[in-house]
């Protein structure tokens, strides 16, 4: 299967599915509504797909909320949207559904047993899904707690099934809400075309103005040719010609007051140097969600003192 592609087009923004994740354990307060996040990543979807294979989705689970980071539901269905598209090399139709399903206790043994209870299922269905390319999917769902079944039948589609455990709705409250956006000029910097492009689009839906560069060079070029304010820096830390830290150093006489936010695998403990205080940085971590991007761009644009961010314990 195509990680480095899923890295992509995906959450997990520059780098693999399942080798640069965060990395601590899901909290057990993580919870995610199935329906907002394929909402959220259909242009994605859509994009991986290509022109040949048409996207129909089926949501029916309405507002249910699931016991899973939006992370990796992000992930799972991305990753489940490529094992599609590499079945249907000649073209067809990707259907992605969600639905609600309620298991009885059961006295007869099965292959893949699932605990009784009330689930919300994501199912993908067509033509034929090569099974080698769903490892990545059974290590993601395997993490989340849920379960994934595999329905082939000769003569008809293929459909791969992952059940969620659906939550009590009096103990859901933790659910994905709005984020405020706004009207400020972001200058984001990043040299993987999709990638830049993904960002864009998340800061666009939310009202923002974006200047795009692909490279730390092209950062400085546009921010010395632009007339306007520029409130804010979005760049990743490692890029050709001219990386985010060296840009930024080169554009802070220029633009003292414009605030940064770095994009990066490392932590910020790893990347941080001496002046990251007093240049009023933060930094976002590799693989972000949709919902990630947004609320940290706000915070870093509402804050009255930016400070370097980084709650990970001092090292030893």
């Amino acid at each position: 299967m195509e990680t480095g592609r899923v890295a992509n087009y995906g959450p997990c923004v520059a780098s693999g599915v399942t080798t640069e994740r965060h990395g601590d354990a899901m909290s057990p307060h993580s919870t995610t509504i199935v329906d907002v996040v394929i909402r959220k990543i259909r242009p994605l979807l859509e994009e991986i797909l290509g022109e040949n294979i048409e996207l129909e989705i089926r949501a029916t689970s309405t507002s249910d909320a699931v016991h899973a980071a939006p992370v990796d539901l992000e992930q799972i269905v991305t990753a489940l949207a490529i094992c599609g598209r590499d079945g249907l090399s000649d073209g067809g139709i990707l259907t992605l559904e969600t639905r609600l399903a309620e298991l009885a206790p059961s006295r007869h043994r099965t292959a893949t047993p699932i605990p009784p209870g009330r689930y919300v299922v994501l199912s993908l269905s067509c033509s034929a899904i090569p099974d080698a390319d769903l490892s990545t999917v059974r290590e993601i769902v395997n993490e989340c707690g849920a379960h994934l079944i595999v329905k082939t039948e000769e003569g008809s589609d293929s459909n791969v099934e992952v059940y969620f455990r659906r939550l009590d709705p009096a103990s859901s409250g933790n659910r994905m809400q709005p984020k405020q956006g706004g009207a400020e000029t972001i200058l984001l910097a990043e040299d993987e075309d999709s990638v830049r492009h993904l960002a864009r689009m998340i800061l666009e839906r939310q009202g923002y103005r974006v200047l795009e560069a692909r490279n730390g060079a092209e950062a400085v070029r546009i921010s010395q040719a632009h007339e306007g304010p520029i409130h804010l820096i979005l760049a990743d830390v490692v890029m050709p010609q001219l990386g985010g830290p060296e840009a930024v150093e080169r554009l802070h006489h220029l633009r003292p007051e414009m605030r940064v936010l770095f994009l990066s695998g490392y932590s910020a403990r790893v990347v941080a140097t001496k002046d990251d205080t007093a240049y009023g940085r933060a930094y976002l971590r590799k693989p972000f969600t949709f919902d990630e991007l947004a609320q940290k761009v706000r915070e870093v644009l509402d804050a009255t003192e930016p400070e370097i961010e980084n709650n990970e314990p001092p090292a030893a």
